[in-house]
Order: C-alpha cells, then structure tokens, then sequence
C-alpha cells in the first residue's frame, strides 16, 4: 500500500519462531497497520508491503455434533476433508511486513506495525533499518492534499492554446511570396515575341522572286 519512493527508513516485522499463519490474519495485520497510515500521511507518504503469500491449502473434515450422528455419517473414514483456507507457511526470523518511511514519521510506522503484530498466532518483532546516510535524509515528508482541496494544473492548458496561433501566421507568407510571381512573369512573354516574327519575314520574300522569274 502507498506508493514506493527513497525513503529514509525501512520498519520490518519480523517471526520469532516457526508459524502457519491464515490467509485471514495476514488480511486482518495488513488492514490494522495500513489504517494509521493512509489516515495521518496519505498514500505517498509510506510504502506498505506484506511478504509473505499463503500458498498452502487447509482442509477441514467437518464432524457432526448431536444426538444420532452416527446413523449419518462415517466418523474418520475417508477423512480427506474439504478446503477451508489459505495459509502461509513462516520459518524463524523470516520477513512478514514492512513499511518504507520518512525520518520525521518513524514513530507512527514502529506503531502501525505493533497493531498488526497482534493479528499474528506467534511472537515477532520489530527491526529498524536505516536505508540513507544521515546527510541525504530528508527532514520533512510530503503534505498530504485531499482530492477536494487539489488545484486544476495551467501549464498543460496554456501551452496548447499558444502554439497553434504561431504555425497560422507563419505558413501563408511564404507561400504567397515565392510561388503565384514566378509562373506568371515567365510563361506569356516568350508566346507573344517568338511566334508573329517568323510568319511575317518568310511570307513577302516567296512572293517577290515568282514576280521577277515570270
């Protein structure tokens, strides 16, 4: 639960001996430590984890407990039993929770994670572990802002107001310019001048030598 970042310090809870703990009381501890939390810091300010998963499948033969119960069932005959729950299988000194957490809130994590010891069969306990140097750490976490308390963001908005007001004005000059004046100035010119001069000299000139042969 939270949201992963470089914290300062690193809360773990730890099993004093060796524990099969249900899919219930791990659900049971998760809930117990992440309320404080989530309520004093919201969810960027810690970073919750449980490491441990239960895998293991309990079965459970269910007896019945009254008068005549022997006329309805079998006793422990084929006493394979049914699936009732999860669990997790825990060795000595194993990792069950831990919280990564600013300086300044280590106290509140040392106490989210006692509450959620007591959801646990069997004795455990909690190890403090400092993940930066005392130089980098950081004096202050991140406030926690309510969703109705947060500001719309400007900057994405009056960026794309402005740009398509510049490509506008831009693009129709240079094309006004270059294109429209060159084919026009060129094209009627050379039609007019070349085409009357040729027609005009070699048509007298055939005309006058058949007058003096005759």
């Amino acid at each position: 639960m939270g949201k992963n970042a470089e914290f300062d310090y690193e809360v773990r809870l730890i099993a004093d001996e060796q524990v099969q703990i249900s899919h219930l009381a791990l659900e049971a501890a998760r809930v117990a430590a992440n309320r404080p939390l989530r309520d004093k810091m919201g969810k960027e300010g810690y970073f919750l984890r449980v490491l441990v998963y239960p895998h293991h499948v309990v079965r459970e033969h269910r007896m019945m407990s009254f008068a005549g119960a022997d006329r309805l069932q079998d006793g422990m005959r084929r006493a394979f039993g049914k699936p009732w729950a999860t669990a997790a299988r825990v060795r000595r000194d194993q990792k069950l929770m831990s919280i990564g957490i600013y300086k300044k809130q280590l106290p509140l994590a040392q106490h989210a994670l006692r509450l959620a010891k007591m959801k646990f069969p069997r004795a455990s306990h909690l190890e403090v572990v400092q993940l930066k140097k005392l130089e980098e750490m950081t004096t202050e976490a991140p406030k926690y802002i309510k969703p109705s308390e947060e500001t719309p963001k400007e900057t994405p908005e009056e960026k794309t107001k402005e740009a398509p007001k510049e490509k506008g004005k831009e693009a129709p000059k240079e094309k006004s310019k270059e294109g429209p004046k060159e084919k026009t100035k060129e094209a009627p010119k050379e039609k007019k001048k070349e085409a009357p001069k040729e027609k005009s000299k070699e048509a007298p000139k055939e005309t006058a030598k058949k007058k003096t042969g005759k």
